[in-house]
């Protein structure tokens, strides 16, 4: 009878629990539902505004983030990789492809990072955007699974606010985090396919910043050697595609510009960030 009693109890027990995390799901599903709204109603607002088609009446276009890597496609394809280098002609460019009432643009990765857009370049925007967000979720998910989250339904991670904001606004986040993720959780298993996912993640070098050291402390001595192969690479492909002006322009140009934006547009850096408060003005 007491052991009879004691499974009784254990089995309520677990039923608790099931239905707390049942529970703790809500938030995520209500934040899900909103993001998806406001997806319908930008969706719904370009379809009404004054240019039909890619761009909002406020001048972004659908897919803000994205817009950028499929235009620095689109010029590396056209022989014009010098727009980079200069944020007034690259938004120049951006306008002649979606439009006058463009907002302003620029393009702030290293040049690498034309390699995993150059394909991109050569569909149309909307076949693009389209890869870009399910190939971008499909990574991260089997990163995700890679790395032992196999417990965890496919769908809470789709419809979560961070995935569906990235999405909303063709972000290059879930890429970034498929591409560590996976690259930590290989480290030991497969160091050659973790140093090509962490090579790859060189198209945005401050987020490379903490991966020798975790390789360090895994002890991860192939995966780091791979890593340094991979990246070397890219950098060397990018070379010899398109010269060493691209990367003195963006170290030159583009790095200073971004550290400007950054450090200016407080609103922005509050938005995306809520890290820290509004930057001071210049003492007189």
């Amino acid at each position: 009878m007491l052991g009879s009693g004691e499974s009784a109890g254990s089995g309520g027990l677990q039923r608790g629990v099931s239905s707390w995390r049942d529970l703790r799901l809500i938030p995520y599903s209500v934040l899900g539902v909103l993001t998806l709204g406001m997806l319908a109603y930008r969706l719904r607002m370009a379809s009404l505004g004054p240019l039909v088609g890619v761009l909002d009446p406020v001048g972004n276009p659908i897919g803000k983030d994205f817009a950028v890597f499929w235009a620095a496609g689109v010029f590396a394809l056209d022989g014009r990789v010098d727009l980079l280098a200069d944020p007034a002609a690259f938004h120049d460019g951006m306008r002649a492809l979606f439009g006058e009432h463009l907002l302003f643009h620029y393009f702030p990765y290293a040049p690498n990072a034309l390699l995993l857009l150059l394909p991109l370049g050569g569909m149309s925007y909307w076949w693009g955007l389209a890869l870009w967000t399910i190939g971008s979720v499909a990574i991260l998910l089997w990163a995700l699974r890679v790395a032992g989250a196999r417990d965890v339904p496919a769908w809470l991670f789709v419809t979560s606010p961070a995935l569906l904001a990235n999405a909303f606004l063709g972000q290059n986040g879930s890429l970034s985090a498929g591409l560590l993720i996976g690259g930590f959780a290989l480290a030991k298993r497969r160091p050659h396919v973790a140093g090509l996912l962490l090579g790859f993640l060189t198209y945005k070098p401050h987020l490379g910043i903490a991966v020798p050291f975790v390789l360090i402390a895994l002890k991860a001595w192939r995966a780091i050697l791979a890593t340094v192969v991979a990246s070397g690479a890219m950098v060397v492909a990018s070379v010899l595609l398109w010269g060493a002006s691209p990367w003195r322009a963006w170290l030159e140009v583009a790095i200073p510009l971004q550290r400007l934006y950054l450090e200016q547009l407080d609103t922005a850096n509050r938005y995306m960030m809520l890290r820290r408060p509004p930057v001071p003005g210049p003492r007189e």
